[in-house]
């Protein structure tokens, strides 16, 4: 294997995942360039307006949207998947519509 030998695409996709949270809203995260680094997601409430920006632990493979949590799979250093939940904290300037 070289390096330098390596083809580099001259795009890359511009979203990696999407997921629904519980409020109706939707999340999709940014596609990575960099291995290592913290995933960064765009957050949209249920009619398309962009909440914010967060981002999850690098490796975190996130899969559940909660109210006022993030769950998701990691690895630990024996390649072993362990359950990780964060707790969410939303704005109150993003209020949760019926």
């Amino acid at each position: 294997f070289r390096p330098d030998a390596v083809v580099w695409p001259m795009r890359y996709p511009t979203f990696n995942a999407l997921l629904a949270d519980r409020r109706g809203g939707v999340w999709l995260e940014h596609y990575p360039t960099t291995p290592g680094v913290p995933a960064v997601w765009s957050a949209f409430d249920s009619a398309g307006l962009l909440l914010g920006e967060v981002r999850t632990p690098p490796g975190l493979r996130l899969l559940e949207i909660g109210e006022d949590y993030l769950l998701g799979v990691a690895r630990d250093s024996l390649d072993i998947e362990q359950v990780r939940m964060y707790a969410l904290r939303r704005s109150a300037s993003a209020p949760h519509r019926e």
